[in-house]
């Protein structure tokens, strides 16, 4: 379980093809910090450290999640968002996420006020349900709140400290990007659905 509050921004130092998936290798400043077998966040996919270096630590990835998240893009040199798992004491800032990517999506419009970024994406009309304004939402990892939402898309703005602490920073329109939605909102739309399935 993670909180969406990403600790550091990490680079892909490679990425190799394994029997079904592949390897990589990610440097990171809490290298150190890593014990093998932990799960690690990369861009909101939740992975496990296999192996550590002391630049940072090795995780594979199966084929489902090259299918279905934008890992099997990272290249070496790919800046990627990290957040380690949450323990016992954490302090619960963001939202809880859990690191299992719901779809892919894409940025389609990224418009800069002074510091701050309005990033306008894409949403698949089979998850508009999940999608409030105000609600949260993990993209890319990023715990973030919904600005507006339109038909076929949501829009989020992003403050200058989490442009700064975050790949999205980067973004431009056309990227890739990784969505999570709300656990919550999705156990309430399947009771949703079970209720009027009753009746």
């Amino acid at each position: 379980m993670f909180t969406g509050l990403v600790e550091a921004i990490g680079e892909i130092e490679y990425s190799r093809a394994v029997p079904a998936g592949r390897r990589i290798g990610v440097s990171t400043i809490f290298a150190d910090e890593i014990e093998v077998g932990e799960s690690i966040a990369v861009d909101g996919v939740c992975l496990t450290a296999v192996s550590k270096s002391p630049h940072g630590f090795s995780a594979d990835v199966s084929m489902e999640s090259l299918k279905k998240t934008t890992l099997g893009e990272l290249r070496k040199g790919s800046k990627i968002n990290l957040e380690r798992a949450l323990t016992a004491n954490s302090r619960l800032g963001g939202h809880f996420v859990q690191g299992h990517v719901d779809c892919v999506s894409k940025v389609l419009e990224v418009s800069r006020r002074s510091d701050f970024a309005l990033i306008r994406i894409a949403l698949s009309r089979e998850f508009s349900a999940f999608v409030v304004e105000k609600g949260s939402i993990a993209v890319s990892g990023v715990s973030l709140t919904i600005a507006k939402v339109g038909k076929s898309d949501f829009k989020i703005a992003v403050i200058p400290e989490t442009l700064k602490r975050t790949t999205l920073s980067s973004f431009k329109a056309g990227r890739s990007v990784n969505l999570e939605f709300d656990v919550l909102a999705k156990y309430i739309q399947k009771q949703i659905g079970m209720n009027n399935a009753q009746r």
